[in-house]
Parts: C-alpha cells; sequence; structure tokens
C-alpha cells in the first residue's frame, strides 16, 4: 500500500525566528499542516522552554494573509505589485 504524503507525521527540530532568545523547538507536522509546537527539551539553551510567541508560529505559518510568493512593483504605486 502506496504512503500518502498528507498521512504522514514527521518531527522537525528548528530554532524560533523570532527574537534573540533563539529557542529550541520541536514541530510536529503532518503533510502541510503544523500540528504541534513545543520546546525542544534536548536544547542545551532553551531546555524544553519557549515563550508563547513561539508556540504560536503555527498561527502565523497558516496566515491567510502570509505572502508566499515574491512581489514585485511595478511603477510607483504600491497597489500595482504582482
Amino acid at each position: 500500500m502506496p504512503v500518502n504524503d498528507e498521512d504522514q507525521t514527521t518531527v522537525h527540530h528548528r530554532t524560533c525566528p523570532l527574537c534573540e532568545a533563539a529557542c529550541g523547538l520541536e514541530i510536529t507536522v503532518k503533510g502541510s499542516q503544523v500540528v504541534r509546537i513545543r520546546g525542544d527539551r534536548d536544547n542545551p539553551f532553551s531546555k524544553g522552554f519557549i515563550c508563547p510567541k513561539g508556540s504560536s508560529l503555527a498561527k502565523l505559518h497558516e496566515d491567510p494573509d502570509k505572502v508566499r510568493s515574491p512581489m514585485i512593483r511595478r511603477g510607483d504605486d504600491p497597489a500595482t505589485a504582482v
């Protein structure tokens, strides 16, 4: 039976990009959806602790207003960006 990528759950270890504390994150992803974000217990600096900003990265990732591709301005009017 073939494995569907949408059913695949993976865990990624990253550093939070939101502030200078650079907390370690453990991000669980199912398909392309972030399922859980928690502190990485093996991170030598944050030791599993994260702030509320880090735990809300999933909402930032799923924000419908997020720019998902480069925008190029045509002319002087910012409204003409494509």
